[in-house]
């Protein structure tokens, strides 16, 4: 895609001491605002674009839209905009290289936004693609025929490689009273979480896990090893018939959710709060 029409420009990572200076956006939180920022500018009758190719991710996904280092250090951070802030958008020089994670409506997206985030964002390159198969194929999983659980423990799973001792036996509850009994077929059912520790546990009593590496895609301090691990789980919960997330955030886990509204699969949460 052609940069020279763009007026706005959703940049996802510049470069790692820039992340040091911003807070953390993570994958749902990237997802998400491409999409606020799709609906505004299309309102506004503004040419949008989405460019990761200075993320680590650009390695297995393909960015639509490359810009340069200096063009990527130019980006503007703005966090939870609120609505009168937004009218300054229409105010700034173009193009406008921009990160946002801004709240927009997400319960339901029309195919047209749908398709411009799986082809903006989630282009899998080939042998990106191939891996997923091949991903798919060791855990011994058919696309849409299985079931995914979505477990999201929060950053502390991430950063601290740690689980709170609460948190850990109300999710271990939360498996064993609220998820359905196609569930419990642990051939057909597999577990995605964003803990380690919560992982080895699983798999210690007989879960389908997907032995992946863990990262969170808004920060500088992972390897390319475990990004690479977290967008395989990202298309794992993409492949599959049904989805289920539970979360120690009130809002759930974003990361699942856009697997569910992009890929079109149902979705179920529970919540431990």
């Amino acid at each position: 895609m052609s940069n020279s029409n763009l007026k706005v420009i959703q940049v996802y990572y510049s470069d790692e001491e820039e992340m040091k200076k911003k807070s953390h956006h993570g994958f749902g939180d990237y997802i998400r605002g491409c999409l606020f920022l799709y609906r505004y500018c299309k309102q506004h009758g503004l040419k949008f674009g989405v460019s990761f190719n200075h993320h680590p991710i650009a390695k297995y996904l393909v960015s639509k839209v490359n810009i340069s280092i200096k063009e990527a250090k130019q980006t503007r951070y703005w966090f939870d905009i609120l609505p009168e802030f937004q009218l300054n958008v229409l105010e700034q020089p173009y193009p406008l290289y921009v990160f946002t994670n801004n709240m927009t409506d997400i319960s339901t997206i029309t195919q047209e936004e749908r398709n411009f985030l799986l082809s903006s964002c989630l282009s899998m390159n080939t042998a990106f693609s191939d891996l997923v198969t091949k991903r798919l194929e060791e855990l011994h999983l058919t696309s849409k025929k299985y079931n995914a659980v979505h477990i999201r423990v929060g950053d502390s799973g991430l950063f601290e490689r740690s689980i709170h001792q609460s948190t850990y036996h109300a999710i271990l509850q939360k498996i064993h009273t609220s998820l359905p009994n196609h569930c419990k077929d642990h051939n057909k059912t597999i577990y995605i979480t964003d803990s380690s520790l919560l992982e080895d546990t699983l798999q210690s009593l007989g879960c389908k896990v997907s032995n992946s590496k863990k990262a969170h895609l808004g920060h500088y301090k992972f390897s390319e090893d475990e990004f690479r691990d977290t967008l395989l789980d990202f298309f794992i919960l993409a492949n599959a018939e049904s989805l289920y997330q539970i979360s120690t955030y009130n809002w759930g886990s974003g990361f699942s959710k856009f697997a569910s509204l992009l890929f079109n699969i149902p979705l179920e949460t529970f919540l431990l709060n």
